[in-house]
């Protein structure tokens, strides 16, 4: 029971202070991220209102390009030129992979949600992965930055995978909440897109090595075809 209480203590001092950074952003959209990553339900159900086009798609950009500032700052570790130019034409890339993204992968969610019974709408399931979105953008920020320090940065990877793992759990709890189906219905309507698209990354991953392999020994042998 102690030690229960000590994670809990521990869990609400780390929203604290996150808490404190948002308060300390003159928008309130962070303030809604960092509440909804903590409490969820309570989250979705405060800002429930905002489930329309605009709201969802300010909440998508803004975490894009909260994104796309922890990675500019993490490549400043590597002291990359070519990496930094790159980077820096991510603070359009990465906003608006985060707007479109955001609505084509809540729409697979939704489609399957409705298969299996799903009750919530289009809109109101897409508030709620932008504000599980915005949560992750925020509570990752400084692991993401620091993930770039040569050696030691793995270990903030390991905490930013946590993180990412916390972000689905918190997605479940809402396909619930937003759909009103079982848990397990929820699973499937959470994972079975990841899980795909995971193996298609591999897949992709795979096929390219077979086809720079080619490449190679055709070189290797004086012609290409």
């Amino acid at each position: 029971m102690a030690g229960k209480k000590e994670g809990e203590s521990a869990f609400a001092s780390v929203e604290r202070i996150y808490m404190q950074v948002a308060s300390a952003i003159p928008i309130p959209q962070p303030r809604a991220w960092v509440y909804t990553f903590f409490h969820p339900l309570e989250g979705y159900s405060q800002n429930k209102k905002e489930a329309s086009a605009v709201p969802i798609a300010i909440h998508l950009v803004l975490a894009g390009l909260l994104s796309f500032l922890a990675s500019f700052l993490m490549g400043l570790f590597g002291l990359n030129p070519l990496a930094f130019g790159i980077r820096l034409l991510g603070i359009a890339l990465v906003p608006l992979f985060y707007l479109v993204g955001g609505f084509i992968a809540s729409a697979i969610h939704w489609i399957l949600a409705k298969i299996l019974g799903g009750k919530g709408s289009f809109m109101e399931q897409t508030l709620a992965l932008s504000l599980i979105l915005g949560g992750y953008a925020l509570v990752a920020f400084p692991f993401t930055v620091l993930s770039g320090i040569p050696c030691i940065g793995i270990l903030f990877w390991l905490v930013i995978v946590l993180i990412s793992l916390y972000s689905i759990y918190c997605f479940y709890l809402l396909i619930k909440e937003v759909h009103g189906i079982s848990d397990i219905k929820a699973l499937v309507v959470v994972l079975l897109p990841l899980v795909v698209a995971i193996l298609a990354l591999i897949a992709m991953a795979f096929a390219l090595a077979l086809f720079g392999r080619a490449m190679l020994g055709s070189m290797g042998s004086g012609y290409f075809f």
